[in-house]
């Protein structure tokens, strides 16, 4: 059975709960792939180590133009490096909070979906639901299992 918050997870991620079950570490892997850039860090500090490789030349030349800018390049300089700084770190936490959110809802989708790591029927009780759904979700699953079928079947409640 699927419930509304793990529909809504499995849509945001473009999944299926089929595939999710089929395979849930794929199914992780395709997550985080896909929601968060893998080398974002790595080009924001590549680039840090350029600019701060090409700072230094630039101040040679324009202290070379007027020797009074050098003072007011270091101090752009040292701006500059501590700005930089301070957007490494802000994406940086970005990065670990997303994947933080993403690992707390794929955890979610795999609790509901996959209790204990085993299918559903296996390892839950139908009392929980039928007090949350009220008795009108046997009804439900009547007309919605097919009993000449003896795959699993998914319910989206």
């Amino acid at each position: 059975m699927i419930e509304a918050k793990v529909k809504r997870h499995l849509e945001k991620f473009a999944l299926t709960a089929a595939e999710f079950i089929a395979d849930e570490k794929a199914a992780s892997e395709n997550i985080f792939k896909s929601m968060i850039p893998a080398d974002l860090e790595h080009k924001i500090h590549e680039f840090k180590n350029q600019l701060q490789n090409a700072l230094p030349g630039l101040g040679d030349e324009i202290a070379a133009i007027d020797p009074t800018l050098k003072k007011a390049f270091i101090k752009t300089e040292q701006s500059l490096v501590h700005q930089f700084n301070i957007l490494e770190n802000k994406v940086s936490n970005a990065l670990r909070q997303k994947q933080s959110i993403l690992n707390n809802q794929f955890l979610s989708i795999s609790e509901n979906l996959k209790p204990g790591g085993t299918l559903q029927e296996r390892k839950l009780n139908i009392i929980p639901f039928l007090i949350k759904y009220d008795w009108t979700l046997l009804e439900k699953l009547f007309r919605a299992i097919n009993v000449n079928n003896h795959q699993h079947q998914l319910l989206e409640l």
